[in-house]
């Protein structure tokens, strides 16, 4: 005899209220009366993924299950930072005519042939982070009610609203392949709902909040392919990124204190503290176990974070954020930059020694070209912070520099430094030398690619052996070609992209998105759309084979990079917007918009158009764009058009 049921479930996150969640379901038996049993409550057993020598780890311990009338509330408080979580929830019934709540964790119900039950659960989380403990309770239960008294549909449509809003301001849509445009929202969605809503408090780590790869932790991801995002499409968010990073700057001041250095050294792998969070022991790619030095040896960190707060300024021009947060990062890292070169008395150059690149199958190399540039125009951006300050703000200024302990006189050194930081070049090649001695190391070629057409390692290549020859993991110097577009001309671009694409075997997620947008800038239309589909598809092909711990976060956020700033081929130049499409062959269009200064522009891109809407009536400002090489003022309240060469003829 059949037993058929139906079974209907809408269950949500509120993206209107975090602290909300609720579900609906309902349940019919098809073919015979039944009796079900429910189980309803919350879970106290869950454990998580430690470190290596660990295994599974519970953070903490029940302090509270009660009944508050119609509700159930359970606290729990973890081990760790003794942080309090209060966890509220009501479950109700709906049976024919018949309303009831239910505050036992295990009941019965019986069913006619074709009766129909429907059980509600809204549920509230406030942690003390927030709510002061002597009130967590009383905040839960409030909450709880108040959401029950609105209802299910009340409470979805709320953050459907929200949903509404968020997508109206970052949906990309492609003209000419709606399965990369569906696809492309799935990036886009698991980007916005792990970002903060609070100031400062914390951050987005590298598997967001789907999973348990690397505990949480923060890298260099949030700020260099995650944040960019916001920063064009919802700059408060990204404002609350940097504030973490902000907040945490004594963390910062410490850890570089404690390996002899000055100023501000951001931590590899960084939780609540601020302080590094690096395990010391790793399994490798081979499943050896490894011991870890990034976080001593990989610092080009504090760089990436002075980049991202300088990125945030020239976009958005929160003028009070620079110079009342930015300023002090970029001084304090600049600070830990000029302590951590030696200078050369030979070459009269300034080298930055033992470190880790982007490419992390090198260690303890000198002269790392990305670590390097990027300390040069951390230097010049700290200096051009400084002049600004003292023309603008010179009582602000003097009361930071006594905050910090810094003098005037060392700031005045730093253009003399960055002038003469050593920059590995190859003058005979015509190529940036990833760090010093690395053109020796032995060429082995990559013969074979996988089915997603990346590359395998060689043969007899190993994790072990791999840092004797040229082959790196990631984008290194490419990711400088990117970052820094403006130092390099297209020439040299073509030419180091040329030789390092042939040499990096894309063991991070972050690297194929990075060649993507270099690939489009440099005429390899092909190689672009590929690296840009194994980006977008990493976690719904499972790519890296460990989507199980969680989304990949930078590829996420490279993802949406390869679009905008590779195939729509919008860079930031001289603080003026530029735009040079290299679209996919088979789209026809793309159409997004973002932020930049006080205004949002609504452009659409064409094989061989742009078309850019921005304004209001009240709008006075003026903007300049580069389009197609040539600069362009935008006029306010219309689609202004701009075509490639002759094309409009």
């Amino acid at each position: 005899q059949k037993n058929r049921f139906d079974y209907q479930s809408v269950r949500f996150i509120s993206m209107n209220d975090k602290h909300l969640g609720a579900m609906k379901v309902s349940l019919t038996p098809l073919d015979s009366a039944a009796t079900f049993t429910i189980e309803s409550g919350v879970d106290s057993s869950v454990t998580n993924k430690g470190v290596l020598t660990e295994g599974r780890k519970k953070h903490f311990f029940i302090t509270e299950i009660a009944k508050a009338g119609n509700n159930i509330y359970a606290s729990v408080r973890t081990f760790q930072h003794s942080v309090l979580i209060g966890i509220g929830y009501n479950l109700s019934v709906s049976k024919g005519n018949k309303k009831f709540n239910i505050t036992t964790p295990v009941f019965k119900i019986k069913l006619k042939k074709g009766e129909t039950v429907i059980f509600t659960k809204t549920f509230s989380i406030y942690t003390s982070r927030r709510i002061s403990p002597r009130y967590l309770k009383r905040t839960v239960i409030d909450a709880v009610r108040r959401n029950k008294r609105k209802g299910f549909e009340r409470l979805l449509e709320a953050s459907s609203d929200t949903w509404n809003k968020r997508w109206a301001m970052t949906d990309i849509t492609i003209k000419g392949d709606e399965d990369i445009e569906r696809v492309l929202r799935f990036n886009i969605y698991h980007m916005l709902i792990c970002a903060p809503e609070r100031e400062g408090t914390v951050s987005i780590g590298a598997r967001t909040l789907s999973g348990e790869g690397y505990r949480g932790h923060i890298f260099w991801d949030t700020e260099i392919f995650i944040l960019p995002f916001f920063v064009y499409t919802f700059p408060r968010i990204a404002k609350n990124l940097l504030l973490y990073r902000y907040n945490r700057l004594d963390a910062a001041r410490k850890n570089a204190k404690t390996r002899g250095y000055k100023g501000a050294l951001f931590p590899w792998e960084s939780a609540d503290s601020g302080m590094d969070v690096t395990p010391t022991w790793a399994k490798d790619f081979d499943g050896s176990i490894i011991e870890i030095s990034t976080m001593e040896e990989e610092q080009h960190i504090s760089a990436d974070i002075a980049y991202a707060v300088c990125q945030y300024y020239d976009v958005t021009q929160d003028i009070d954020f620079f110079i009342y947060y930015g300023t002090e990062i970029l001084f304090e890292t600049a600070k830990f930059w000029v302590s951590r070169m030696e200078f050369n008395r030979k070459t009269k150059l300034y080298e930055i020694r033992g470190v880790i690149g982007p490419d992390e199958f090198h260690e303890s190399v000198n002269n790392n070209a990305y670590t390097n540039m990027m300390a040069e125009w951390n230097l010049f951006r700290a200096y051009s912070a400084y002049t600004m300050l003292k023309a603008k703000k010179g009582a602000f200024l003097k009361k930071l520099l006594r905050k910090i302990k810094l003098k005037e006189s060392e700031i005045r050194k730093w253009r003399r430094i960055a002038q003469h930081i050593k920059f590995p070049y190859s003058s005979k090649r015509k190529l940036i030398e990833a760090f010093d001695g690395y053109f020796k190391l032995k060429n082995v070629p990559i013969r074979a690619l996988d089915k997603n057409f990346m590359p395998l390692f060689p043969p007899h290549i190993t994790p072990r052996n791999v840092g004797e020859t040229q082959l790196v993991k990631q984008a290194d110097v490419v990711m400088l070609l990117y970052l820094l577009t403006g130092k390099f001309s297209l020439n040299e671009k073509k030419r180091n992209y040329s030789y390092y694409e042939k040499r990096t075997l894309h063991k991070s997620s972050l690297s194929i998105c990075t060649h993507s947008i270099i690939a489009s800038e440099t005429g390899h239309k092909e190689k672009a759309f590929l690296y840009f589909f194994n980006s977008l598809m990493t976690d719904l092909n499972n790519t890296h084979g460990n989507t199980a711990e969680g989304i990949h976060a930078a590829s996420l956020g490279g993802t949406w990079q390869a679009v905008i700033n590779g195939f729509a081929g919008m860079r930031i130049k001289k603080e003026t917007l530029h735009f040079d499409p290299n679209l996919p062959r088979r789209w026809q269009e793309i159409c997004f918009k973002m932020h930049w200064r006080k205004h949002i522009l609504r452009i659409t891109v064409f094989q061989n158009k742009i078309q850019i809407f921005y304004g209001d009536k009240r709008t006075k400002d003026v903007i300049f764009v580069k389009a197609f090489g040539v600069l362009e003022q935008l006029k306010p309240n219309i689609s202004n058009e701009f075509y490639k060469g002759d094309e409009k003829k």
